[in-house]
């Protein structure tokens, strides 16, 4: 599978250089139902050269104050794998919306620390941890990932090109509905000249 570019470091069982952050990850995935026997293998993407240069927050992607109401009335409309990613129920943990081409999904990224280190994002059930949200969607744009919830093919792949339409989709809707709640006014007015 093709990574961007990105560096990812595999945890194996009984590895001394990431055995502290395999026991992290594997406490996070037995309370998540995670199988972690012993063919359990997680994958930790370190923060990419390019993430490094992104301002995430700036992104027409997240929307941080949404809730999922709202992120299902941006994403309705939209095409098969457009986005947001909105802040989660707990502190530091955020929400993966995605058009499905089915309907509007929404899941978990849940958020891991090891100590005061950085924090790593998973997209449940996947093995990948991500150290950077960039780094996650990036990802995410050229490796598939499964809703189990979809009623025919629970595969997605998000699409940076389906946001950016989505964004632009939206942006057209604010207008008309602006210009669309003083059409009326502007048309009373003609009503009471004649």
């Amino acid at each position: 599978p093709r990574t961007a570019g990105l560096f990812a470091e595999a945890i194996l069982p009984n590895m001394d250089t990431t055995l502290e952050w395999e026991a992290v990850i594997a406490k996070h995935a037995l309370k998540s139902d995670h199988d972690v026997g012993n063919n359990s293998m997680f994958f930790i993407h370190y923060t990419s050269q390019g993430a490094k240069q992104i301002n995430v927050y700036k992104q027409p992607w997240c929307h941080l104050r949404w809730g999922k109401i709202q992120a299902d009335r941006y994403l309705s409309p939209s095409p098969k794998g457009a986005f947001i990613v909105r802040k989660g129920p707990l502190q530091g943990e955020f929400v993966l919306s995605v058009q499905t081409g089915i309907r509007v999904c929404h899941v978990l990224l849940k958020a891991v620390q090891r100590h005061e280190g950085p924090v790593l994002y998973n997209i449940y059930p996947t093995p990948q941890w991500f150290q950077s949200l960039y780094d996650l969607v990036l990802f995410c744009s050229y490796q598939p990932f499964y809703f189990n919830a979809l009623d025919s093919s629970n595969e997605i792949t998000l699409s940076l090109e389906a946001s950016s339409k989505a964004h632009k989709l939206n942006r057209a809707l604010k207008v008309k509905n602006a210009a669309a709640t003083q059409l009326p006014l502007a048309k009373d007015d003609d009503n009471d000249d004649n």
